[in-house]
């Protein structure tokens, strides 16, 4: 089995049907869209994206079978200076495998454990002089 093939984690959070466009719209990808260019002049770049809760970086949409981008990938198209993806170990082992020949791997920072228990080692992850949105 291909460590990144994932489907137990089922619809993207935020995900709903269009039928305009007649597909699958991700609202944190408009967001994320819109933060990341209203704000980063403000912050000179410095924009952090923390996701306590990352999923392994590939969703199924359960009534269709597509599969989409998880929130990992959506926030690896826009531009932070700073990722922090935190999931349960076997979902950022595949999120590992996903990313480990990304462009923006150096900036990435991949946490195991539940992101309750490891949140001092979240806090210390993510630039205190960054803007941080998680």
């Amino acid at each position: 089995m291909d460590p990144t093939d994932d489907p137990t984690h089922g619809q993207q959070q935020f995900t709903f049907f269009n039928r305009h466009y007649d597909s699958y719209c991700s609202l944190p990808r408009t967001y994320l869209s819109i933060l990341t260019r209203g704000v980063a002049r403000r912050w000179n770049g410095k924009l952090c994206y923390v996701d306590l809760f990352s999923g392994p970086g590939r969703s199924v949409i359960r009534q269709t079978a597509e599969e989409v981008e998880g929130s990992p990938l959506v926030a690896l198209n826009c531009e932070f200076a700073k990722y922090v993806f935190v999931d349960v170990a076997d979902v950022i082992d595949s999120l590992e495998v996903r990313l480990c020949r990304h462009p923006k791997l150096s900036r990435v920072t991949l946490i195991r454990g539940d992101c309750n228990e490891v949140i001092d080692e979240v806090r210390a992850a993510a630039p205190a002089d960054h803007l941080t949105r998680a």
